[in-house]
């Protein structure tokens, strides 16, 4: 009894050991492979984020800009303004002062009529007065000029602040100009200045500031100024609103971007530059403004290629596809500048190698018209020699033909007949010789042409 209960539970002991061994094996062996895939998924995973990752990188998008290299030039300080169009030469007609203090009256006639033009002193209105003992008054006008507007119709009452017309001559106009105070020290008489209305714009006439005053309205803290300019075809109508430009100095070799170009922030004003592809942005504190064009006192150096269109767009770093035709190839001209094979030097060898060409290129053109001139002299020579050889054999020929038409005739068997023969065969000889003689000279021709 006590021999078989030993047996079986040694036995048992030896089963449990071996189960305890085979799960301990398949916890093992599933932990490595949970391990190996975890393995495996993690590494996938960083694979596809580095791919994705090396693509975004390797397709940065291109930005498209045009640039323009920066250079000192001359820019011309404009000083912007606006005002009202009038006559050079214009009044609003009112009642005369005793009249129109005396009780005014109503219109009885109108005797001119919008767009007529009238001289002064020539009667334009009468009025019924309606002071006792006075009937009518005449209304004159007080300039020469063009009717504008009639305010009044026949029967109207009519007071001392009641306006008849408006008469101006506007074979010129006149722009009145309000000037602020930081202004005023470069407005001054004898200017140029250029002018545009709303019913022209495409059309700028050109005038001139032929008067600024020299006190300061205390109102409101401008001078008068006046650009007066001529009106060919009285295209400028008094009362038109104009935006005037005038033209106050120029200032000399400085920088000047366009305006486009600047972008501003909060605290300063900066343009992008571009070196090796890449935008990069630049501080820069600026002048007067010219038209499109703005003058830039700090910030820039000559060389500098500034980008003019596609600035909204551009950060800074940002990678660059420069698509202005002429400028393509400014980046690498500012790096071929700053490389060693762009030198003075060798731009001086070019040049020396080019003038040696351009001397060898004029010795030998020399020589081609000295041979010319030659071929020329010989060719005439040859052909004055065939045209004797050709003029020699014309009379040997004749003199034989007659010699042997004398000798025929003188024979005793010479008949009729072989007389008429004889013409017919000398004139197919003549013909033949005629012909060959041509040959020669086409054949001389050629020779010394070639």
């Amino acid at each position: 009894m006590n021999s078989r209960k030993k047996t079986y539970t040694v036995t048992a002991s030896k089963s449990t050991q071996g189960d305890f061994r085979r799960k301990r094996a398949v916890s093992f062996f599933a932990g490595f492979l949970a391990a190996f895939g975890v393995a495996i998924i993690l590494g996938i995973v960083g694979f596809g984020l580095k791919m994705i990752f090396s693509q975004e990188i390797q397709t940065e998008e291109l930005i498209p800009v045009e640039v323009t290299e920066i250079h000192k030039t001359n820019i011309i300080d404009i000083r912007m303004y606006s005002g009202d169009i009038r006559g050079v030469s214009q009044a609003d007609v009112y009642l005369p002062p005793a009249l129109g203090y005396g009780g005014g009256g109503t219109v009885a006639s109108i005797l001119v009529k919008e767009g007529q033009r009238v001289q002064r002193g020539q009667l334009i209105a009468t009025i019924n007065r309606q002071q006792a003992g006075y009937s009518i008054a005449a209304i004159s006008a007080p300039v020469s000029g063009i009717v504008g507007s009639i305010d009044v119709d026949p029967g109207t009452t009519v007071s001392a602040q009641s306006r008849i017309c408006t008469i101006a001559d506007y074979s010129k106009v006149e722009v009145e100009l309000n000037v602020i105070e930081r202004d005023i020290p470069y407005i001054r008489k004898g200017l140029r200045a250029a002018v545009q209305v709303a019913a022209y714009p495409d059309v700028e006439f050109e005038g001139t500031v032929v008067r600024a005053d020299t006190f300061v309205n205390p109102l409101t803290r401008t001078i008068s100024a006046v650009v007066r300019l001529d009106n060919p075809g009285r295209l400028l109508k008094p009362g038109m609103f104009a935006d005037v430009r005038v033209f106050a100095r120029e200032v000399e070799n400085v920088f000047a971007v366009p305006l486009r170009s600047i972008k501003e922030s909060t605290k300063s004003q900066f343009v992008f530059i571009i070196s090796n592809g890449r935008s990069y942005i630049r501080e820069i504190k600026t002048g007067i403004i010219s038209g499109k064009m703005v003058e830039v006192i700090s910030g820039l150096n000559k060389g500098n290629i500034l980008v003019t269109e596609g600035v909204i767009n551009l950060r800074n770093n940002s990678k660059v596809n420069i698509i202005t035709k002429e400028y393509k190839q400014l980046s690498s001209i500012a790096e071929i500048r700053n490389s060693n094979s762009f030198s003075e030097k060798m731009m001086r060898k070019k040049i020396n190698g080019l003038d040696k060409k351009i001397s060898a290129m004029k010795i030998k053109t020399k020589k081609m018209e000295e041979q010319k001139e030659l071929f020329t002299h010989k060719l005439q020579s040859i052909t004055a020699a065939a045209d004797t050889e050709t003029n020699n054999t014309k009379a040997d020929n004749k003199s034989l033909k007659n010699e042997e038409r004398t000798n025929k005739i003188n024979s005793p068997r010479f008949t009729i007949k072989q007389l008429l023969r004889g013409k017919s065969n000398t004139a197919e000889s003549t013909t033949n010789e005629r012909s060959q003689t041509n040959v020669l000279i086409t054949n001389t021709a050629a020779i010394s042409t070639n």
